[in-house]
């Protein structure tokens, strides 16, 4: 079964920084910018020999229980149940700009309950939680070579969903009540709000809605001790907690810690990371890196 330490060997033995070409794929001007990223992700997630197009959809098949929607989280998850690690990919542009989620609020762990999961995701095997990975990648304007590649664990990054919800449900009943207390019109909807009555003509709806966005692993982790900083280099970092790292199988500990050899890579442990949950606490996890 493919995880993501498994996925992370793939990438680091095959040193790929560059973004797949969309000929043969069906790409053309009107792909959106944030496939080839999406389709490079998947590739080594999934354990494609570079440049085999032709098995690509096999291996996604063979590795993947879900393999995403255009506008609904996960981006994919692998197959295995509540131990089937989930990512969503992020693309940028800039050196440490914030990660734009949308209307999809952060998550450290994935849960069957969390926002915004088609029905396709949660039937898709039986599972209730997952580890969740935000996999998040620079590229330049006008280039097809990623600079920097950040593979986070989401418990690294955000704290529990139901801090998101809270807020989120909160600023739904204060739009409510100035709806009410306007004497506008109400229109259901998942989002703040949505609502009409504004104009005489009733031709003119506002929509209220929660874009979410969440600070790059580039700032958040700037300072952590082995971090690579060289923007002229493509680097890779991985920051996955040391308890999950432990509970992975041996197998695929050992497809990282063989790197040792590999020029360029280099696998610590980072003992003061602060806790989104509490800052006051400090988690311990495993850095993977490898610059080219």
């Amino acid at each position: 079964m493919s995880d993501v330490l498994q996925g992370l060997a793939h990438l680091i033995k095959h040193s790929n920084f560059q973004l797949p070409s969309m000929r043969g794929t069906g790409g053309s001007t009107s792909t959106p910018t944030g496939k080839p990223f999406e389709i490079y992700c998947k590739d080594w997630l999934s354990l494609l020999p570079p440049n085999n197009i032709i098995q690509r959809q096999s291996f996604y098949n063979s590795a993947f229980a879900y393999q995403g929607s255009d506008n609904n989280p996960p981006d994919v998850m692998f197959k295995g149940g509540n131990n089937g690690d989930a990512f969503e990919f992020k693309k940028t542009e800039s050196q440490a700009g914030s990660l734009l989620l949308n209307s999809s609020f952060p998550k450290n762990i994935l849960h069957t309950t969390s926002p915004g999961l088609l029905d396709s995701c949660i039937n898709c095997e039986q599972w209730t939680q997952r580890n969740f990975y935000y996999i998040v990648g620079r590229i330049k304007p006008g280039n097809e070579r990623i600079s920097f590649l950040w593979v986070v664990d989401g418990e690294l990054l955000a704290t529990d969903h139901n801090v998101y919800e809270s807020i989120f449900n909160n600023l739904k009943i204060s739009v409510n009540t100035f709806i009410s207390t306007n004497n506008l019109q109400n229109i259901q909807s998942k989002e703040l709000g949505r609502f009409r009555g504004i104009d005489p003509s009733d031709k003119t709806v506002i929509r209220a809605r929660s874009m979410w966005e969440l600070e790059s692993p580039q700032k958040t982790f700037r300072n952590l001790p082995g971090v690579e900083t060289d923007t002229s280099k493509s680097v890779l970092h991985a920051l996955i907690l040391e308890s999950k790292w432990r509970n992975y199988p041996l197998q695929s500990q050992n497809a990282i810690t063989t790197l040792s050899g590999v020029n360029g890579f280099s696998l610590s442990t980072i003992n003061n990371i602060p806790d989104p949950r509490n800052p006051n606490n400090l988690l311990t996890a495993k850095l993977i890196r490898f610059a080219l």
